[in-house]
């Protein structure tokens, strides 16, 4: 009987498990789906801030390639810029903002993945670049802004003679070295022509002659090609004491003994003070007024605007003080406008540096040609944005630079720059100048 009961009991208690085990399948089965839900939601929304977030650092990358690209643009071409004026900021939200308008209104350009903007300020030392990802107009765009500080690079004399273009140096030239070292190099971006009784005390380097290397000089044709800078005589303005100006009179530089330019940013304008035209004369052929110094007394830093200089200076034995700064007619910087900016001296000239910024004697910037017409003296740099030409035997003291930027129509030089006929370049090295040739980045932060 006991047997008989316990397996009724078995029975009746497997009938009962049975009834209850289908509620509780179903009941783990509903938790564990919602479990799964809650996994599979949170794993999407995972993804999507993992997609944000990637988005956001994607942003800083666009955002510095943009700037790297703007600073790569403003050492090339120094006078790259978008336009606006940098205001004064109370804050770096407040600087945030305004870049963040600014690049609004700019052009973005295409970075792969998204898009950047720059502002470029006018003559500020900073600049700004927008990254958006995935794009400028998408919706939930992922911004971020880096700014950049700089500063300028100036050029310096790497030896007498140096040239953007091609080189003749031909007869029985010479460029020395009075410290009796080897600072007295040729360069020239373009060909390079010597004679066999020429003295060079230094290298001759070409990109594009075929030049073998010897001793410390390298071996041509040399890449990159040497940066040229803008010979702009302006950025020596506030040295000037007297500007001869279009009109046939004189008027104050910002440095005249007596009145200054109450204006020193722009050259003979009407408010400016008339001067003594301390002897110069001129007269206007084609368009263009030029100056003849032979009656010159005294000397000093002169600025010639939008003209040119042709005559004698000065003779052996009474040489006149004096630094030449010439600029040429207005788009002078595009090779634009008719020929101007040149400075022509005559056989028997004799000149010696007025201007002597840190120790850098400069005795003649010109924004055309430096031609020799026969045997004269400068003691002084000599730069011009076209060519230089020496013939008859002159000799100057200081680097002479010809960025050979244009070679413009009916200029005093045509063609190459070219040395000979017993001219003389001394050079000892060490001469630096106020002619931007590119910028170094000081800072870089995100805002």
């Amino acid at each position: 009987m006991t047997r008989q009961f316990t397996a009724g009991v078995g029975r009746r208690l497997i009938r009962d498990e049975r009834g209850v085990a289908l509620p509780v399948v179903m009941f783990v089965g509903a938790a564990l789906l919602l479990i799964t839900t809650v996994i599979t939601m949170r794993s999407i929304s995972r993804i999507d801030a993992t997609g944000l977030d990637a988005d956001w650092e994607t942003a800083l990358h666009v955002a510095d390639t943009g700037l790297n690209v703007g600073l790569a643009s403003k050492h090339i071409t120094i006078s790259f810029d978008t336009g606006e004026t940098l205001p004064v900021f109370a804050s770096a939200d407040e600087e945030r903002d305004w870049a963040l308008s600014a690049a609004q209104s700019a052009s973005v350009t295409e970075a792969g993945v998204g898009e950047y903007a720059l502002v470029v300020p006018v003559g500020a030392g900073v600049m700004y670049s927008v990254g958006y990802v995935p794009s400028r107009g998408a919706p939930g765009v992922r911004t971020r802004v880096v700014r950049a500080e700089y500063v300028s690079d100036f050029y310096q004399a790497k030896g007498a003679l140096t040239s953007g273009g091609n080189v003749d140096f031909l007869g029985n030239g010479s460029l020395l070295d009075p410290s009796g070292g080897r600072q007295a190099s040729l360069h020239a971006n373009g060909t390079v022509e010597t004679s066999s009784n020429s003295t060079i005390e230094g290298c001759i380097t070409s990109g594009v002659s075929t030049i073998a290397a010897t001793g410390d000089c390298e071996e041509s044709p040399l890449f990159p090609l040497w940066q040229m800078p803008l010979v702009d005589p302006m950025v020596y303005y506030s040295y000037a004491e007297i500007v001869l100006c279009p009109d046939g009179v004189a008027r104050a530089g910002p440095s005249h003994s007596l009145v200054g330019d109450s204006t020193p940013e722009t050259p003979c304008d009407t408010l400016d003070p008339i001067v003594d035209r301390q002897g110069w004369s001129s007269k206007v052929t084609g368009g263009v007024r030029t100056w003849d110094p032979k009656h010159v007394d005294p000397g000093g830093v002169v600025y010639v605007y939008q003209g040119s200089v042709d005559g004698k200076l000065g003779k052996p034995g009474t040489p006149v003080t004096m630094t030449l700064l010439v600029e040429g007619l207005s788009g002078w910087e595009t090779c634009t406008p008719l020929t101007s900016g040149s400075v022509s001296l005559s056989a028997g000239s004799f000149m010696v540096a007025s201007l002597d910024p840190g120790s850098s004697p400069i005795g003649v910037i010109a924004t055309g040609d430096v031609y020799y017409r026969g045997g004269a003296t400068v003691q002084g740099a000599i730069f011009a944005n076209e060519q230089v030409n020496y013939g008859g035997g002159p000799e100057s003291y200081g680097p002479v630079l010809a960025a050979s930027a244009c070679d413009s129509y009916h200029s005093p030089v045509t063609g190459d720059t070219s040395l000979g006929g017993g001219s003389v370049i001394n050079f000892g090295g060490n001469f630096e100048t106020l002619f931007e040739v590119g910028i170094i980045p000081t800072s870089w932060n995100e805002l």
